[in-house]
């Protein structure tokens, strides 16, 4: 099973551009886990049960392609030491200051011609910097929704996180028993347009349910131009 996917820059500041390039591709968490534990007991047994083998083999660890810092100080605020205020607000959505409820927008966007759900999990597999934190899965259909990955936390805690490079951030899940095969495309200014419409048709249409914003996206007819779109932009 194709799976497209790319990242997308959603500003111009100074320390957005060019991290396109840094970006890793995400990797089977299977195949990451197969690597860190060639050659023991955990490869021996737990990589070699057919119930693990099919669960991490659809499940993909997407990795910090940069440092960053987020603090959290007094009067429920919310900020970070690297880069500017630019990058901040481009990068780190604020929901809740009381409830410490706040995204992390990481710009992966990842696309499908059949219906298949993807999952949004926690790196519950790595140390991931986000371990003190809630996180806030969600799921949606990559072949009726065309949009960026946010990373949603609850933190009580409010302790500091503290992000390296090559960190395991969080995982996604595709809900399917085929195999699959990650293609990458380029963005180009026609799928971030089909993007930011389906962004922001919630903001007209607040409070709608999944199926609801499926049968508009499908209505439009977004699906056939954005995997024209796609097939134009692969990067193989």
């Amino acid at each position: 099973m194709d799976i497209f996917w790319s990242t997308v820059q959603q500003s111009t500041g100074l320390y957005t551009s060019g991290r396109d390039m840094l970006k890793f591709e995400p990797v089977s968490l299977f195949d990451e886990l197969k690597e860190r534990y060639k050659g023991t007991e955990v490869e021996n047994q737990y990589l070699k049960c057919p119930s693990a083998v099919i669960e991490l083999k659809k499940t993909y660890v997407i990795k910090s392609d940069i440092d960053y810092n987020i603090y959290f100080g007094e009067n429920n605020s919310i900020y970070s030491d690297l880069y500017d205020q630019d990058f901040f607000n481009s990068s780190i959505k604020v929901w809740s200051l009381e409830d410490t409820m706040f995204g992390y927008d990481f710009y992966y966007m990842f696309y499908s011609e059949k219906s298949v759900a993807i999952t949004m999990l926690p790196a519950f597999m790595h140390d991931s910097p986000f371990k003190d934190a809630y996180f806030t899965p969600g799921s949606f259909d990559i072949s009726k929704w065309f949009r960026p990955l946010t990373t949603g936390m609850i933190h009580p805690k409010r302790t500091d996180i503290k992000i390296k490079r090559g960190d395991a951030l969080f995982y996604v899940r595709f809900s399917t028993d085929n195999k699959i095969k990650l293609r990458k495309f380029d963005m180009s200014p026609k799928l971030s347009f089909f993007s930011k419409e389906a962004l922001n048709l919630k903001s007209h249409l607040p409070n709608r349910n999944l199926k609801y914003l499926y049968n508009i996206f499908n209505q439009s007819k977004y699906n056939k131009k954005i995997i024209k779109e796609i097939k134009q932009n692969l990067s193989e």
